[in-house]
């Protein structure tokens, strides 16, 4: 009778208690006993081709031979393991969406200057310093036209306006279930700048100002890798005419609402 068949018969006939624990890196402990003062524990260590077997103090008559069926049955058990999954350190968030900016110069009756919306592309890159905390950092695009016009009647075109936002901030997330699926809200605060480039026939200017960022959106995590990714932004600026125009006026401040939607990939 093989050594393996035989120690399975004598763990039947002394009715021994086995427990497993999977410490989730790279051994199980098996811990087998028939009284509180008769136990013994072995280690299976998976760094090897064929495993290993540590075994500690004895345990009455039982024994663990090293054989080639014993140690089928540890690769066997260790097989069954949970594995744990490990959670990406690096996301990175490559999304569309819309900018719909404020107005940037505001006259009588309602008078008002600004961006109109427009299709904005941007990618998000995310360093987790722990499971909840997060540095991340972002840029967007969008090619706009700088608009002029009252409430009631409409804006006229009167440039093109190309609009390039960046910021960086912490982004403070829920915790993701142990399957790595399912909902994760998100914070997220920051600074950064808008610049805007305005190009008129062949007049051409630009600013840049710097911004105050906040949002919040939710991740839909398909797996603790993969997921899809709602947010909303605002980058809240206020448009120097100094630098753009050559006027002594920084105009107003302006809230600039990014929605978009993308993939949050991590490694």
């Amino acid at each position: 009778m093989p050594a393996g068949t035989r120690m399975l018969q004598r763990i039947a006939y002394l009715d021994i208690r086995v427990s497993l624990q999977w410490d989730g890196a790279d051994e199980m402990a098996i811990t087998c006993s028939r009284t509180p003062s008769q136990s013994s524990t072995w280690k299976i260590a998976s760094g090897g081709t064929t495993g290993a077997l540590l075994t500690g103090a004895t345990l009455g008559e039982l024994t663990m031979k090293y054989s080639v069926s014993s140690l089928t049955l540890a690769a066997l058990v260790l097989g069954a393991a949970p594995a744990v999954a490990q959670r990406p350190t690096v996301r990175v968030t490559p999304y569309v969406g819309f900018l719909a900016a404020g107005s940037i110069a505001q006259g009588p009756f309602g008078f008002e200057v600004g961006n109109a919306g427009a299709p904005l592309y941007g990618l998000q890159l995310g360093y987790n310093v722990t499971p909840n905390i997060a540095l991340v950092g972002n840029v967007g695009y969008s090619d706009s036209e700088l608009q002029a016009g009252l409430p009631l009647i409409g804006g006229l075109s009167v440039a093109d306006s190309k609009v390039l936002m960046y910021d960086a901030g912490v982004q403070l997330r829920l915790p993701i279930t142990r399957s790595g699926t399912g909902l994760v809200p998100f914070i997220e605060g920051g600074v950064g700048a808008i610049r805007n480039e305005i190009t008129s026939g062949p007049l051409q200017s630009s600013s840049t100002n710097v911004a105050v960022i906040g949002g919040a959106g939710l991740d839909l995590q398909l797996t603790h890798a993969l997921g899809v990714r709602l947010m909303v932004k605002d980058h809240v600026s206020r448009f120097d005419y100094g630098e753009a125009m050559g006027l002594n006026n920084e105009g107003r401040r302006a809230h600039n609402w990014v929605m978009g939607i993308g993939l949050n990939l991590g490694w």
